[in-house]
């Protein structure tokens, strides 16, 4: 019994160029992706590029329309009892007799709250950070509409 080597062909050498210029019909002659492929590409690597700052904008942001909210209390402070729709809010400005010092100050305490359990949670685990700041700003956009519109 002896060792018997198998003979492969060898694969035919690629030049640089093969494999972005093609003669076949179905693709574009300046590359194997379409352009809507291209473009996709270049979105996806604007967005890693941008990854970083996704965290800190939803979070600046969650503190905005909660500012934006807290301005719009203390600016309509007269009609506020009669304007607050929120059940815990309108239990607040009760036990204050309709000021809204007590009001404004829970909401204050609430917003570093959750700011900071926010940034905690995007210390430990990013994704999960990011994804519990995604959706606290999404009800936060649906506020601020509520609030303008």
């Amino acid at each position: 019994m002896g060792i018997s080597a198998q003979m492969t062909p060898l694969a035919p050498a690629r030049s640089l160029f093969s494999t972005s210029i093609t003669l076949d019909w179905h693709r574009p002659l300046w590359g194997t992706r379409p352009v809507s492929g291209q473009l996709l590409a270049q979105v996806a690597k604007v967005l890693v590029a941008c990854r970083p700052l996704c965290f800190p904008f939803l979070w600046m942001f969650i503190g905005c329309v909660s500012s934006y909210d807290a301005y719009l209390t203390l600016k309509f402070e007269d009609s506020i009892v009669a304007m607050e729709l929120n059940p815990l809010g309108q239990f607040l400005l009760g036990l204050d007799d309709g000021d809204p010092s007590l009001f404004m100050a829970i909401k204050f305490v609430g917003t570093i709250v959750v700011l900071g359990v926010l940034s905690l949670l995007h210390q430990f685990n990013t994704g999960y950070g990011t994804r519990m700041a995604a959706g606290l700003a999404a009800f936060q956009g649906a506020l601020l509409g509520f609030l303008t519109l």
